[in-house]
C-alpha cells in the first residue's frame, strides 16, 4: 500500500477523532442542563419522603461531580484537542508543499513552519494544564460536611459513633 494514502487516512481519522471528541464534549453541557431539570422535577416530586430525598440528593452530587470536571478539565483538554489538530494540519501542509522557486512559496513555507511550532507548543501547554487540572484542583466531595454529624453512622470500627458499649 501506498504511505501517501495511510498518511491521508491517518489524517483523516485525526480530524474526524478531534472534531467528533468536540462535538461530544458540548452534548455534555446541555445532558447536564437536562439532568438538573430532572433533579429538580425529582425533589419536587419526592415531597418529604427521606428514601426518594436521599436518591435525588445522591444524584445531584453526581450532576455536580461530572459539572466540575466539565467546568475545569474538560475546556482545557478540548483547547489542547484543537492545538494538536492545528499542527497537525500545519506539518501535513508543510510537508505536502513541493519546493518551487519564488518568493510566495518561501512565504507560505515560513507561515506553515511558523504555525506548525506555534500550535505544537500551545498543545503542549494545554496539555499539561489539563493534566494539571485533573489531578491537582480539588474535588467536590459531599461527604466531609456529615463527617461531624452525630446521626451518621460510619464505617470506622476505631469511631466512637453514636453507640454505647458496657
Amino acid at each position: 500500500m501506498n504511505s501517501s494514502v495511510v498518511v491521508a487516512v491517518g489524517i483523516v481519522a485525526t480530524v474526524v477523532a478531534i472534531v467528533g471528541y468536540v462535538g461530544y464534549r458540548r452534548q455534555e453541557g446541555s445532558r447536564l442542563d437536562r439532568e438538573a431539570a430532572l433533579a429538580s422535577r425529582l425533589r419536587d416530586l419526592a415531597g418529604g419522603d427521606p428514601v426518594r430525598l436521599a436518591a435525588v440528593d445522591e444524584f445531584e452530587t453526581r450532576i455536580y461531580q461530572r459539572l466540575f470536571g466539565v467546568s475545569t478539565v474538560s475546556p482545557r483538554v478540548t483547547a489542547a484537542a484543537w492545538a494538536f489538530l492545528g499542527a497537525v494540519l500545519s506539518t501535513v501542509g508543510l510537508l505536502a508543499a513541493e519546493p518551487v522557486d519564488g518568493a510566495l512559496y518561501d512565504v507560505v513555507f515560513y507561515l506553515l513552519v511558523a504555525f506548525a511550532v506555534i500550535f505544537a507548543i500551545a498543545f503542549l501547554v494545554l496539555l499539561v494544564l489539563a493534566v494539571y487540572a485533573a489531578t491537582s484542583l480539588p474535588r467536590i466531595s459531599f461527604e466531609d460536611p456529615y463527617a461531624d454529624d452525630p446521626q451518621s453512622t460510619s464505617s470506622d470500627p476505631a469511631s466512637t459513633g453514636s453507640a454505647e458499649t458496657d
